[in-house]
């Protein structure tokens, strides 16, 4: 297939999937991209398995953050800022409604583009990558530590193994849950 584009005019394929994994029942994960008045958006979210509420929290997660973008204007960066407290105010505000929720949470990573700029946040253990002719670089650094027992192992930071359950935990989450 060919495919012509002006110079200088980005060029990106958007393509989302999510999967269950192999020890969970249920998909928590929110997916979403958007057209805001401050660019292209893509979020994210993942609901804290093992929590209550996961996929509540992961589509509030992700509503919040998007509505923010979507309402308001200025610096990309603070925006993204802003909208992450949004979001993180709308999971805490349903859990203290809902007690059937308490201790829901979400991870998040968030992707502007616009005018061949692109800024980026996360919050938790989801994590951002860029494609190119050379292969994948991590743009983030997922915010996950390595448990033993009762409690992180000393020392231990960045877990590239953080999906085998029972061994890892995020540091942060939406919802301050964790």
């Amino acid at each position: 297939m060919e495919t012509a584009r002006q110079s200088g005019t980005p060029f990106y394929f958007v393509a989302q999937e999510s999967h269950v994994g192999y020890d969970r029942l249920v998909n928590e994960d929110a997916i979403g991209s958007f057209n805001t008045p401050n660019g292209e958006l893509f979020i994210v979210a993942d609901g804290l398995s093992g929590h209550a509420g996961g996929g509540v929290a992961s589509q509030l997660a992700m509503k919040a953050f998007y509505k923010y973008l979507l309402e308001e204007k200025g610096d990309p960066a603070e925006l993204m800022k802003q909208a992450v407290a949004r979001a993180d105010e709308a999971v805490i505000e349903a859990g203290e409604m809902y007690p059937e929720l308490k201790g829901l949470g979400s991870s998040l990573v968030a992707l502007l583009l616009k005018n061949n700029e692109a800024w980026y946040i996360n919050v938790g253990d989801s994590r951002l990558y860029l494609s190119s002719a050379s292969g994948f670089r991590r743009l983030t650094r997922g915010g996950v530590r390595r448990m033993r027992g009762d409690g992180p192992a000393a020392g231990e930071g960045d877990s590239e193994d953080g999906e085998r359950p029972g061994e890892s935990a995020p540091l942060q989450a939406l919802g301050g849950s964790v």
